[in-house]
């Protein structure tokens, strides 16, 4: 089971990346490594890992007048440091190859679990509808329970969920008139996004983590304008 799992991953990763081209490419190789980034690259991609955390600590330490932080910012800011631990960790043990599978595993489960935690608060937090926040929580909850059945999601529709889930926090500034922000964060996830698809090297994923640090002030900035 556990190899279908991984050989219907890699499959669909090779053919959305278009690099299954040569017998010799990497992806083809350790099932421990992830998309055949080195361990070089799985370091920086925990490292990474901490530049939304910076983003909302740097917002913290700057606020442009008082009482400027809020609650809303508070549960963000949150969301954002328990997910660190989770995601440093996986792409740790992926550096170190302890994982017998790169895909299989319970370090992505958790991973992935608490981008979609990340997701259900900061929609709460964006939104001033009851009814928006319930359903943006019970779809989320749904998305994690995916990672967790007995046959769980594969790449395309865990990418897809995350996608829906960062969309989804997005809509509540973009009906109220916030262009900016949603304009600047969306391009921020964009550009994050194809960097991940491109892979550049192995440096895609690393790449993501960047930029998320700039969708991440974005969605704070939005939160800002919220009572």
């Amino acid at each position: 089971a556990k190899e279908d799992v991984f050989n219907k991953d890699l499959k669909i990763t090779n053919q959305i990346s278009g690099i299954n081209k040569s017998p010799s490419s990497k992806l083809n190789g350790d099932r421990r490594s992830l998309d055949g980034m080195t361990p070089l690259q799985e370091y920086c991609n925990a490292i990474s890992m901490i530049i939304p955390g910076l983003v909302c600590m740097y917002l913290y330490k700057h606020q442009p007048y008082e009482n400027w932080w809020s609650w809303r910012m508070s549960w963000m800011t949150f969301s954002v440091l328990i997910h660190l631990p989770f995601s440093c960790s996986y792409h740790v043990l992926l550096a170190k190859r302890l994982l017998e599978d790169a895909v299989d595993n319970t370090a992505r489960r958790l991973d992935q679990s608490f981008i979609h935690f990340t997701c259900l608060v900061t929609g709460v937090a964006l939104s001033q509808d009851e009814i928006f926040s319930t359903i943006c929580v019970i779809l989320n909850l749904y998305f994690i329970s995916r990672l967790w059945a007995a046959k769980d999601a594969g790449l395309l529709e865990r990418m897809g969920n995350i996608g829906v889930g960062v969309v989804m926090y997005g809509l509540p500034p973009l009906l109220r008139g916030d262009f900016v922000n949603v304009l600047l964060g969306a391009s921020y996830f964009a550009l994050g996004a194809v960097m991940m698809y491109l892979r550049v090297g192995g440096w895609g994923h690393c790449l993501l983590h960047i930029f998320s640090g700039g969708l991440c002030y974005h969605a704070m900035q939005a939160s800002s304008l919220l009572a």
